[in-house]
């Protein structure tokens, strides 16, 4: 039987009892609910529209709720929760005002005093307990009891569906916001993340053979080097340079430093307010030779504490100083040696 069926062995109470008669009401949410299971169908013009599958509650919470009216609100507080979410849920997709106009309360949530009562204020449409009506309640004589009767439509219906099962969380009916939705989700995100980690795999054999192809390069110069200085190659940086660096190495007299770079560090080292006028300069690797003229003798101690300071210059004797003819300067000559080339005096 279809729902149009179904809605023509429902009674609803009567208009005087502030209820919406059936012959007027055009929606129904009915609430089944009792221990353990509740679900929830919304009927429009004879439709079904939205079928779920609530969070049921335990059966000694339903025992509560029939023994005080604590227990009753905490029984029904989490099913009005359901209900608004999956009513305001399915009137953004509709687009159709709510609430219904009737509500109807079918198993044990009918049987629950004062629930018809809460429901209502909450959803804002009148509710009653669920009935059949009169015709629809009379059975023949000799047929089978009223709960047997049930119980074949019950599974009437449940050979409808494609597994022989019912479950309002899936399908056609079910909530937007379910598991399966979010299951599809995950699994979205699950590959773009499993193509992520393949990317960054790709990457990093790219960038580990870059490295090694510039540390092979690197390699093949070194040994390129060596063969012509040594006769032999050394792929080992730290076994080239020491070679290179040998006495017997042709590479032993090349200098580390230029006698530009020992001038420079002489040059540095001049006391600013008694800079000498050089008149003769003989830089080496390993020696530096200077002669020159100050305004005085007392000029000449500045010019030995500014060059003393350099640590790579070795000794630096008190140079022989005179007067000149003229007696306007006296002149100096220093020989000292350059410590830091890493060369014997004459190598170079």
């Amino acid at each position: 039987a279809g729902e149009r069926g179904f809605l023509d062995g429902v009674s609803t109470p009567a208009a005087d009892d502030g209820a919406v008669a059936a012959a007027t009401a055009s929606s129904y949410l009915m609430i089944d609910a009792e221990p353990e299971r509740a679900d929830v169908v919304l009927l429009h013009e004879g439709k079904a529209e939205l079928c779920r599958s609530l969070s049921p509650a335990s059966a000694a919470a339903w025992e509560a709720a029939t023994q005080s009216p604590a227990g009753l609100d905490k029984l029904l507080g989490p099913l009005v929760r359901d209900l608004k979410i999956t009513l305001r849920g399915h009137g953004k997709r509709a687009q159709k005002a709510l609430p219904p106009d009737q509500i109807l309360l079918a198993g044990a949530l009918g049987r629950l005093p004062a629930a018809a009562a809460r429901l209502s204020a909450e959803l804002g449409a009148p509710a009653a307990p669920l009935a059949l009506s009169a015709a629809a309640a009379k059975l023949p004589e000799g047929s089978a009891p009223a709960h047997e009767v049930a119980l074949a439509f019950g599974l009437a219906l449940r050979a409808q569906q494609p597994r022989g099962s019912l479950n309002f969380r899936k399908g056609d009916f079910a909530y937007t916001r379910d598991f399966s939705q979010v299951r599809r989700h995950a699994t979205r995100l699950a590959g773009a993340a499993a193509i992520l980690l393949l990317l960054a795999l790709v990457l990093g054999v790219a960038r580990v053979s870059s490295l090694g192809q510039q540390m092979r390069d690197y390699d093949d110069a070194l040994c390129a080097a060596t063969r012509r200085t040594l006769g032999r190659c050394v792929s080992d940086y730290r076994q080239a340079v020491s070679q290179l660096s040998g006495g017997t190495s042709k590479a032993a007299g090349i200098p580390r430093v230029g006698a530009a770079d020992v001038l420079a560090e002489v040059i540095a080292h001049l006391p600013e307010g008694a800079v000498p006028q050089l008149d003769e300069v003989e830089v080496t690797t390993t020696s530096v030779r200077l002669k020159g003229t100050v305004d005085g003798f007392g000029a000449v101690d500045p010019l030995l504490s500014g060059l003393k300071t350099d640590k790579c210059f070795g000794e630096i004797k008190q140079p022989r100083t005179e007067k000149l003819r003229d007696g306007s300067k006296v002149s100096f000559a220093l020989d000292f040696a350059y410590t830091c080339s890493g060369e014997t005096p004459g190598g170079a």
